[in-house]
């Protein structure tokens, strides 16, 4: 399962010329961060998922069947800590303090869940400087020319690229979310702007994850696929997998597998989630579900797979699309390997591919000086020198 976030600050706090310069003066939240009604809404969400799957989980946390990993951002994990203390509260020997029905439950960070779509560039050199590049990204802004120049004007900012666009789009949105805390500049207060920044948004959003998308969409994917074949193999006994991540998790999923969902179109609202079931109906038949719960107190919606028709069986499901490992994005975002082991591994493999290279060589001069040696003989088995005649005959 991959879920959104709560309500959280703008990444930037950008000041607009109509705003009171002391806006933030009494507004102690830093940016980026969950506020503290993201953190009910995690919460609450976290309710949700005990409600739905409560008898597939079980009456208590079992850390054997449950994996829970989140980004680095501080909000996916401050998410994946609010989800987990409503999802699994202590029962009997686990309540270690009367009164105080919380526990500790871990939360693993897998970083590449915040690098997509604008999170790339401050976090993926090696892809950023690809993206900076392409001439799709280059061009991005042609279509909302018109929309730029307008924002630029209103916001005061100058905006000549893509990132700073979404960024003033980011601020207005996030701020237009939150009014009683941090509400949003006069000409941003309007319902019909405020719908035409989300569009704009959404479209900028849609266009970058495409150009990346075999990359990033590959890697969820592998994520899915992966985590299912240790269960169709019965490697594991995990059961339960949540991933707290971004609406960019969400979209980059939908859109790679073409998913029937607006998600594929549209960034979905905080504590929204994406769940991936796997159902065994006969041994060895299995097929795949995805629901998306686009918000709270909603019912959650059936999502179907273009190119699988329902039910769609897992092993047309994870032939679908080509997946991309993690220590494969890695590279592909930083250049360098995951961890200390991934990359004992690639400099092993250099390594052993320079020790075959010397081994070859040594064996060619080898050979070459073999093959030397043994003309010579030969030569001097056939030629002999005639010590009469001083001429030499054929023996």
């Amino acid at each position: 399962m991959f879920f959104r976030h709560g309500q959280r600050s703008p990444t930037s706090f950008l000041i607009f010329p109509t705003d009171d310069p002391h806006f933030l003066d009494n507004y102690d939240a830093e940016p980026g961060e969950l506020t503290i009604y993201g953190i009910r809404q995690e919460f609450e969400l976290g309710l949700t998922l005990r409600k739905q799957y409560n008898s597939f989980l079980g009456d208590k946390y079992r850390s054997r069947e449950s994996l829970i990993l989140a980004g680095k951002d501080n909000r996916t994990i401050a998410s994946a800590l609010s989800v987990l203390a409503a999802l699994y509260p202590p029962k009997e020997k686990q309540i270690w303090m009367e009164g105080f029905h919380w526990q500790p439950i871990p939360v693993h960070s897998e970083e590449l869940l915040d690098d997509l779509s604008f999170g790339i560039f401050d976090n993926c050199p090696i892809l950023s400087k690809q993206i900076y590049e392409m001439a799709d990204f280059k061009s991005m802004l042609e279509p909302l020319k018109n929309k730029v120049e307008l924002l630029s004007n209103l916001s005061g900012i100058k905006i000549n690229n893509a990132k700073t666009f979404d960024k003033v789009i980011d601020s207005v949105k996030t701020r237009s979310l939150m009014p009683d805390l941090l509400p949003p500049p006069i000409w941003a207060r309007n319902a019909s702007f405020l719908k035409a920044i989300k569009k704009w948004g959404n479209l900028l959003h849609t266009k970058l994850i495409d150009l990346i998308n075999d990359k990033v969409g590959g890697w969820h994917f592998d994520l899915i696929i992966g985590k299912m074949e240790e269960i169709v193999r019965n490697q594991t006994n995990k059961k339960f997998i949540l991933y707290s991540g971004h609406d960019t998790n969400i979209m980059a999923i939908s859109r790679f597998l073409n998913l029937t969902t607006i998600a594929q179109n549209e960034l979905q609202t905080y504590a929204t989630y994406l769940s991936v079931e796997l159902h065994q109906e006969r041994p060895n038949d299995y097929f795949i579900e995805f629901w998306l719960h686009p918000a709270l107190n909603k019912t959650r919606q059936f999502i179907g797979i273009l190119e699988c028709p329902t039910p769609c069986s897992y092993n047309d499901f994870r032939k679908l699309r080509k997946r991309i490992s993690t220590e494969e994005f890695h590279l592909f975002c930083k250049g360098i390997p995951k961890n200390l082991d991934d990359r004992c591994t690639i400099y092993a493999s250099l390594a052993g591919g320079l020790v075959i290279c010397v081994v070859i060589l040594i064996a060619a001069l080898l050979a070459a000086a073999w093959w030397c040696c043994h003309y010579r003989t030969k030569y001097n088995e056939i030629y002999v020198e005639d010590d009469d005649e001083n001429t030499p005959f054929l023996r």
